[in-house]
């Protein structure tokens, strides 16, 4: 009697150990997901900035080798 008492009890101790293994490998899986995505979301805001930099700095790099041609031209007249 004692025994199947007793493995009764070793098993409820092994469900409840995996169940909460369970919750906490789910919890580590939920903060992971939202770490994952909050971070690819700042990595695009990132590169999208990055982008928008780029670009202007271009364009205003463009306009002044450009004037700085024409300068040259006329200084050349």
């Amino acid at each position: 009697m004692f025994l199947l008492r007793d493995n009764a009890h070793q098993h409820t101790c092994i469900y409840l150990e995996n169940t909460l293994l369970n919750i906490i490998f789910l919890l580590i899986a939920i903060f992971r997901n939202i770490i994952l995505h909050c971070l690819i979301y700042y990595l695009i805001k990132l590169i999208g900035i990055i982008r928008c930099e780029y670009f202007a700095t271009s364009l205003t790099g463009n306009a002044i080798s450009r004037t700085t041609t024409h300068d040259i031209d006329n200084i050349n007249l």
